[in-house]
């Protein structure tokens, strides 16, 4: 899949304080941020809301650890540049994915950061939930919801960016003698690269471990 429809979505607030300007000067200018976070800052604000955004892509063209990207996003969410979204199949369930807002402008304030942290439940009335994402172009590009005979919903998700291993992946790990960080580094460039969705990445990533404590190395190679 292109980049354009694998990742995140991502939405602009306000208006560019000058022609051909991707980020706003004040961003540019936070001596409160560390280098990363305003590198990488500037590598967002330079996609259009067509653009999917992708942590994993990200530290791949910037070069840069996941890691570090990771920081860099959380810095700009403490800082408010950027406010993460999350999408829920419903109310309190764990999040299938994240509408990255932008500011154009100066940062968010404590009432739009409020107002833009509050969950996207897709589909959900007006009446249920403020905002919602009954219209097409907020639904997560992560929720491929599936009916079963037994009318209950199997939800799949592609790999978040921010996935890590567990303490019990840590565990199985060293209990069968694996390399968990190369496993771990292997099985996240795989899925993010082929853009597949799994109704539990733990219960995946736990196979793999399995897989590899059996057949050292042959998981590098898919």
């Amino acid at each position: 899949m292109s980049p354009e429809v694998t990742g995140q979505p991502i939405k602009y607030h306000g208006t560019l304080q000058a022609p051909y300007q991707a980020a706003p000067l004040a961003l540019s200018r936070d001596i409160s941020l560390s280098d990363s976070a305003r590198s990488i800052a500037l590598w967002l604000w330079s996609h259009n809301e067509n653009y999917r955004i992708s942590q994993n892509r990200a530290a791949e063209q910037l070069a840069r650890s996941r890691n570090t990207v990771r920081k860099a996003f959380t810095e700009l969410q403490d800082a408010r540049w950027l406010i993460a979204q999350p999408v829920r199949p419903r109310s309190g369930a764990r999040p299938l994915g994240f509408i990255y807002h932008l500011t154009r402008e100066g940062r968010f304030t404590d009432r739009q950061a409020e107002r833009l942290s509050a969950d996207v439940v897709p589909g959900c009335s007006e009446s249920e939930q403020q905002p919602c994402a009954g219209s097409e172009h907020l639904r997560s590009p992560r929720e491929e919801v599936q009916d079963t005979s037994s009318a209950q919903l199997t939800v799949s998700l592609q790999l978040p960016g921010d996935w890590q291993p567990t303490a019990t992946h840590h565990g199985q790990a060293v209990a069968k003698g694996v390399d968990l960080d190369a496993l771990a580094d292997t099985f996240t460039t795989h899925f993010a690269d082929s853009g597949e969705s799994r109704p539990n990445w733990n219960a995946v990533f736990g196979d793999w471990i399995n897989r590899e404590a059996a057949n050292p190395g042959v998981l590098a190679n898919l």
